[in-house]
């Protein structure tokens, strides 16, 4: 009987080893550091959280047309290269968010928040960026042709060698205080601008090639 019992005890002790050996650590999970822009996790080390839709996502070259991420919280995520075709970020936290040559054809980020997002030769064609804003962002390269630019905040985003369509419509209404923007890239000149009652500001950079 008294072997019996220790027997029982040393299992009891042995599962319980395994339990606490195989908890889940924590420290793996990485959050947006919006000082750095950089995701980190509780160590200090930079990385991506797989298997979600949340912060610092990894979602790069993955086909996402017409998901439907309004309101979602995806700060630091990593979209590179993905299919977003019609896709919404309507209202979504987006901070930091890298796009780089995804497609974002027809996509609906209505008040997304991209501050300091990357574009980089991103495809926005026909997208609505309604009231977004991308302070700083990087959108070199960025196709925009037919989007809706209708209170959009481009202040200090870096739009050299985007491609906007020549719709007076389009652009007017956009935000551009401290954009930099390639002088033959926008088609009209600053007189047309103001005709069109578009923010035309001294602050705005025409970087002539």
């Amino acid at each position: 009987m008294h072997w019996g019992r220790r027997m029982n005890t040393n299992f009891l002790k042995a599962a319980l080893v395994v339990v606490v050996v195989a908890a889940p650590s924590f420290a793996s999970e990485f959050t947006f550091d919006a000082a750095s822009g950089a995701c980190v996790n509780a160590a200090g080390e930079t990385g991506l959280n797989t298997n979600t839709r949340g912060v610092c996502a990894d979602l790069r070259n993955q086909n996402l047309e017409g998901a439907d991420f309004s309101a979602a919280d995806l700060r630091g995520a990593r979209f590179d290269g993905a299919r977003l075709r019609g896709a919404s970020f309507k209202g979504a936290q987006l901070n930091g968010a890298n796009f780089a040559g995804a497609d974002l054809s027809a996509a609906v980020l209505t008040g997304a928040k991209l501050d300091r997002a990357t574009l980089t030769d991103a495809r926005l064609v026909g997208s609505h960026l309604e009231h977004a804003v991308l302070t700083g962002a990087l959108m070199n390269g960025a196709n925009v042709k037919n989007a809706c630019l209708f209170g959009t905040a481009f202040q200090g985003a870096d739009l050299r060698g985007a491609a906007f369509s020549k719709q007076r419509s389009v652009l007017e209404g956009a935000r551009w205080a401290q954009a930099v923007v390639l002088a033959d890239t926008l088609p009209f000149n600053a007189s047309e601008l103001a005709r069109a009652q578009i923010e035309v500001r001294a602050s705005m950079t025409l970087v002539v090639r």
